[in-house]
C-alpha cells in the first residue's frame, strides 16, 4: 500500500510539475492552452515566473514529501488544488455560461481535473501515512 501511495503522489507531482515546466519552456503554447493572451515580453515573463514557477514549486514540494516521508511538504499542493477547484467553481457560478454552446461543457468539466488530482493526492497521502505509521511518515 505504501508504494501505491507513493505512486499516486508522484503521479500528481509529475502532472503539476509538467504544467509548470512546460509554461517556463514554452509560455506561448501554454497561454493558448489556458486561453490567455500575454502582452509582449512582460506578459510572457509573468507567465513563466508566476504560473510556471508556482506550479513547478508545488510539484517539487510533493516529490520532497515522498523523499523525506513527511506530509507537511504536501500541504502547499493540497491548498493549491483546493483553490484551483474553488476558482473553477466560482467561474462556473459567476460567468453564467450559455448552456446552448460548447463553452458550458468545458466550464462544467474544468473543475473535474484539479478535483481528481486532489482526490488522488489525498488518497496517496493517506496510504503513505497509514503504511508508514511505524516508519515515521508524518
Amino acid at each position: 500500500m505504501k508504494y501505491i501511495g507513493q505512486i499516486l503522489i508522484i503521479l500528481v507531482a509529475l502532472i503539476i510539475s509538467w504544467n509548470g515546466l512546460a509554461t517556463m519552456i514554452n509560455p506561448q503554447w501554454m497561454a493558448e492552452w489556458f486561453s490567455q493572451s500575454p502582452d509582449g515580453m512582460h506578459g510572457i515573463s509573468t507567465l513563466r515566473a508566476f504560473f510556471g514557477g508556482a506550479m513547478s514549486a508545488v510539484g517539487l514540494s510533493l516529490l520532497i514529501s515522498v523523499i523525506k516521508k513527511e506530509g507537511k511538504y504536501a500541504l502547499a499542493a493540497v491548498l493549491f488544488l483546493i483553490l484551483v477547484t474553488i476558482g473553477r467553481l466560482v467561474s462556473l457560478a459567476m460567468d453564467a455560461p450559455n448552456f446552448s454552446d460548447g463553452y458550458a461543457f468545458h466550464l462544467v468539466t474544468y473543475p473535474i481535473g484539479p478535483l481528481v488530482l486532489l482526490c488522488l493526492l489525498i488518497v496517496g497521502l493517506r496510504l503513505m501515512k497509514k503504511t508508514n505509521h511505524n516508519n515515521g511518515y508524518k
